[in-house]
């Protein structure tokens, strides 16, 4: 399967449709549930209504109870008042003054009695005569001993109305009987009854139907027309008489209701229980709307979010093509390396190999004849790389110069030399072999890119590819450093070696940061004597920098120089020792040693910077010395190779009297025809021809000829590595003036300086 599928399908839309699955149903859930609240909420206000109505019902109830109570006191008042009046005047009263007094005490029928118990008068002359038989309310009252007497409302046993009737005594032995009509004492007390505040609810617009029921569940009261909506349960029933509140939804009549079934308990007794049925209509109707309104919102967020997955799928693909693959050649790049493990485990399967192609001079050739013909260049490249490997899921692209090649398995290392001679010969592309194909992309140029082609073989040692690709990096780096390599095989040592070379940077940075060593490593200046063969005195040295670490041991200057300038230290590097050599040479004064002179070696860089020789002046001003002091050490090849870039800057040195002098001299080329333009005092002859001069003549002649030269032009020569006598007495006779080496001195620390020279002084003194 090609990897490009197989990465693709990983984003499927079953990716995003599960989201979406999930974002639905929480959706639904999410109205379903809101939905459920807000029917929860209406419901618990129609709840909460029909039990603010019972509270309001059994408040009513028991005033009207109360009131019922005043009222028919009153009326019971009303009529003794009325019998009494009637008792002292119906000796003078006719039927027309009955009339009166029943108009002026509201009463519909007085009668008046003799001492037998017969009716004498009447107000319409009725009953005259009658007397009351044994038993009767009439007889009763007439036997008893009270004055006075109120009946609760009866018929009336010869009219057959209801009457509340009311008795008094008159002193003559007669007595008087009053009589209310029913329907007065009704109009009176209606508005007190329960039946008028159940019909009242309807028609305040309380509820649809109430009921008012007995302790037992049987049927008191029922607002109008509500009779055959009552239909109580076997648990409504229980709910009444166990004196519980109960709400339940039902139907009848082709609506819903929601009934509320509430105790009532009046003067701290249970009367009952009050029924509200309260239409459903509305409520559902609202419940309805919203239901909608949730439905459709989510909707519209399930519709919208469709679309922007539907887009992000879109932009997903695009997305992956450009995360994962090259846009330039469309080889697999890094990243698509990384995402699939599996490539690196059929390697390790296979004892397999990885190889690591870089343009060596790309970015160069690029800025020469521009990006455009260097993009068709990688082009052309990678059609060619691809041609050459026979899988073809093997090639990638891991940066703009850099490519991957993955071998799953070779036989020995015979075959990865001729995949190596291969990819070189395949790699052999000119500029200029573009315009062929592209005529619109002319280039005159007839570069040929050059590459460098690492080689790791793959073991189980390797758990991800981004360690093999930090090996290979490290082997093309090396390769770098050795011109004559286009191709090679990593090795552990490299590794070490990288290592190393972090430590030796780490230690420069704190070094140049801080001022100070570490636990771990010691970096310190040493200073070699240059003797003067014709004064027999030391009045120059020569600082050197060593550096030493705990895990790795001494380190050789070339080596942390080298590191110095490949990371930017360099320049920091030669402040340092600026400083440290200014401070030894103040410390030499002070012990009584004045006018000495230090050499310190600079590099090509530093004087490549603008500012070097204002710096330099600074430093030495800051200490108080003369710029005579301080003799600058650079070697030939960097002179010559860089001469015009720096000589303005040795000038401008020299005029403000610092010291120039030609290392390693000798070595180089053309310097003797620069020679006298050079703004140099001072010559160094190399230690290639001091170790010759007392075995080979033609050493002597070529040192003997430098000494003349530079004598003639007014420049000092030291000679260097003078490790002997016989050279110490030939170079004495050729006329040198300096020699510096093992033969006179090693290089020692400051204060061993201090203390020959004190020696010295003793000796003379």
């Amino acid at each position: 399967m090609r990897m490009k599928r197989l990465r693709f399908s990983r984003f499927s839309w079953l990716f995003y449709l599960i989201p979406l699955v999930l974002i639905a149903t929480v959706l639904l859930l999410s109205a379903f549930f809101i939905r459920l609240s807000i029917e929860k909420y209406l419901v618990s206000q129609i709840s909460e209504h029909a039990e603010h109505i019972s509270v309001n019902y059994m408040n009513r109830l028991a005033n009207s109870v109360e009131a019922s109570d005043i009222i028919n006191s009153l009326i019971d008042q009303k009529l003794l008042v009325a019998g009494r009046a009637l008792a002292g005047e119906h000796t003078a009263s006719h039927d027309e003054d009955l009339a009166e007094l029943a108009k002026k005490y509201e009463i519909d029928v007085i009668y008046i009695y003799n001492g037998y118990g017969e009716v004498r008068q009447s107000i319409d002359g009725d009953f005259i005569g009658w007397k009351a038989p044994i038993g009767h309310p009439v007889h009763d009252f007439m036997l008893s001993k009270d004055p006075f007497m109120v009946e609760n409302i009866r018929q009336d046993t010869e009219s057959k109305r209801y009457y509340k009737y009311a008795y008094a005594k008159a002193d003559d032995g007669c007595f008087i009987q009053l009589g209310m009509a029913a329907d007065r004492v009704h109009a009176i007390t209606e508005k007190f009854t329960m039946d008028y505040y159940i019909d009242a609810l309807e028609i305040e617009g309380e509820a649809q139907n109430v009921f008012f029921v007995d302790p037992d569940g049987v049927l008191a009261v029922a607002s109008k027309d509500s009779y055959q909506a009552l239909a109580l349960t076997s648990e409504e029933i229980s709910a009444v008489r166990s004196q519980i509140p109960l709400n339940r939804r039902l139907s009848y009549g082709g609506n819903e209701y929601y009934r509320s079934l509430v105790p009532v308990i009046v003067s701290d007794r249970y009367s009952g229980s009050l029924i509200i049925d309260s239409d459903m209509a509305e409520h559902n109707s609202i419940i309805r709307i919203v239901y909608i309104a949730i439905f459709s919102i989510a909707l519209v967020i399930f519709v919208v979010l469709s679309a922007f997955a539907v887009s992000v799928v879109t932009r997903n693909r695009r997305l992956i093509r450009y995360a994962y693959y090259d846009a330039l050649t469309g080889l697999p790049n890094l990243h698509y390396l990384q995402e699939f493990p599996h490539i690196l485990a059929s390697i390790k399967a296979g004892k397999g190999a990885i190889l690591m192609l870089d343009i060596v001079n790309f970015r160069k050739l690029n800025m020469l004849v521009g990006r455009d013909i260097g993009d068709a260049v990688l082009k052309q490249l990678a059609n060619r790389l691809r041609s050459l490997l026979p899988d073809k899921d093997s090639l990638f692209r891991l940066s703009d110069d850099r490519f991957i090649i993955c071998r799953r398995s070779y036989r020995d290392d015979a075959e990865l030399h001729e995949l190596c001679e291969s990819l070189e010969k395949v790699s052999n592309v000119s500029y200029s072999s573009i315009s062929k194909v592209k005529p619109e992309l002319n280039s005159e140029s007839d570069e040929v890119i050059a590459v460098n082609i690492g080689v790791l073989k793959i073991t189980d040692d390797y758990s991800d590819i981004a360690t093999a690709i930090k090996d290979l990096e490290i082997l093309i780096d090396y390769m770098k450093s050795q011109s004559s390599l286009s191709y090679g095989f990593f090795n552990q040592d490299m590794r070490s070696s990288l290592k190393e070379s972090e430590q030796i940077k780490k230690v420069l940075k704190d070094v140049f940061t801080t001022g100070n060593n570490s636990d771990d490593s010691e970096f310190n200046l040493v200073f070699q004597p240059q003797f003067n063969l014709l004064t027999g005195k030391t009045d120059r040295y020569e600082v050197l920098s060593r550096l030493n670490i705990r895990d790795v041991g001494y380190i050789p200057p070339p080596r942390f120089i080298e590191l110095a300038e490949k990371n930017q230290l360099i320049i920091d590097l030669g402040r340092y020792v600026l400083t440290k050599s200014c401070e030894f040479l103040v410390e030499l004064e002070e012990n009584g040693f004045p006018g000495q002179v230090i050499a310190v070696n600079v590099s090509a860089i530093e004087l490549f910077q603008d500012s070097f020789a204002a710096s330099m002046l600074r430093t030495i001003r800051r200490f108080g010395l003369k710029p005579e002091q301080i003799e600058i050490e650079i070697t030939e090849t960097n002179l010559i190779s860089n001469y015009s870039m720096i000589f303005d800057e040795l000038k401008r040195l020299n005029s403000h009297g610092i010291k120039i002098a030609i290392d390693d001299f000798g070595t180089g080329y053309s310097s003797l025809s620069r020679l006298g333009t050079l703004p140099v005092t001072c010559i160094k002859i190399d230690k290639f021809f001091i170790d010759g001069l007392t075995i080979n003549s033609l050493s002597e002649l070529m040192v003997e000829a430098i000494i003349n030269i530079a004598h003639k032009i007014n420049i000092s020569v030291v000679a260097e590595g003078v490790e002997t006598l016989a050279q110490r007495d030939a170079l004495l006779k050729l006329g040198c003036d300096y020699i510096q080496g093992y033969f006179y001195s090693m290089p020692v620390a400051g204060h061993e300086i201090i203390r020959r020279l004190q020696d010295k002084q003793e000796e003379d003194a």
